[in-house]
């Protein structure tokens, strides 16, 4: 259900919708979310939000007696100077990223309530926690101040191309490096999960395309897609956030899975929805 249909934030609500409806699996994807901007404007918002919508979302889930349930973590959940790639184990290992604190915390907060869970409750509701990296596609938000860098950046090289504007200025360096993983891959990847017979939910699972690129070959590849032509520089007095943020994909392969979509696919799937 979309929000204009149901309360997320009302656990009442939400238990009535999963007894009324019948339902026995639930990916429980809803979450407030946005990028540097937004999280360093409003992480009160943030921090409140997603912890009420988690745990909301899982009491409900348990009271209805829903069979099995995969519930959000974050990327930036990891500790910011730790081993790259991550893999699950070095949750709660060190100090977070600061542009992301608050947001991160309420994430951690949900991994751990599914673990909590799962740990009271042996033959209740299994709740299934991943941790995908930054998600894009198609039906993403594009909003220059709360969107997250790829689809602010497809928005940003589009206007400028049909306005005529000869350069494109992105925030921070250029420097850091990030992993993107094309919506469907994750709703492939959340499926396996709901489906696999014997899961080891010790760990959560990182959902990952393990194709890193710096935010600079980023631009360059969103440039060549939307065929804009004018320069592109970049404003290193903004902040950057995580230097890199890559993951280990290990815990996903070991039921059979893996990305499928190239980043290249990926964005010219995601500009050409975008353009329609």
């Amino acid at each position: 259900p979309r929000r204009s249909e149901i309360n997320l934030l009302d656990r009442y609500a939400l238990l009535a919708f999963m007894r009324e409806n019948k339902i026995n699996s639930v990916i429980f994807a809803a979450g407030r979310v946005g990028g540097i901007i937004a999280n360093r404007d409003f992480p009160a918002s943030f921090l409140d939000e997603n912890a009420m919508l988690a745990l909301n979302g899982m009491w409900a889930a348990k009271e209805a007696d829903v069979e099995r349930m995969v519930v959000f973590g974050s990327s930036c959940m990891y500790p910011v100077n730790g081993h790259q790639p991550f893999s699950e184990d070095a949750l709660f290992t060190g100090t977070l990223e600061p542009t992301s604190l608050a947001y991160a915390s309420a994430k951690l907060l949900t991994i751990q309530a599914a673990h909590a869970y799962n740990l009271q409750y042996p033959k209740g509701t299994l709740f299934i926690p991943v941790i995908p990296n930054s998600t894009y596609g198609p039906y993403d938000n594009f909003d220059s101040h709360s969107s997250h860098v790829m689809s602010a950046l497809i928005a940003k090289f589009h206007h400028a191309k049909f306005a005529g504007h000869n350069e494109v200025q992105i925030w921070g360096s250029g420097k850091p490096k990030r992993e993107f993983v094309f919506c469907d891959d994750v709703a492939t990847a959340c499926l396996a999960l709901l489906e696999e017979v014997s899961l080891d939910l010790s760990l959560p699972f990182n959902i990952t395309s393990e194709q890193e690129v710096s935010i600079k070959e980023l631009a360059s590849l969103i440039a060549s897609v939307v065929d804009y032509k004018g320069n592109v520089t970049y404003d290193a007095s903004k902040p950057d956030g995580s230097a890199r943020k890559a993951l280990d994909g290990g815990r996903m392969r070991n039921i059979r899975w893996w990305a499928k979509t190239k980043l290249e696919d990926g964005v010219a799937k995601t500009y050409e929805w975008y353009v329609k």
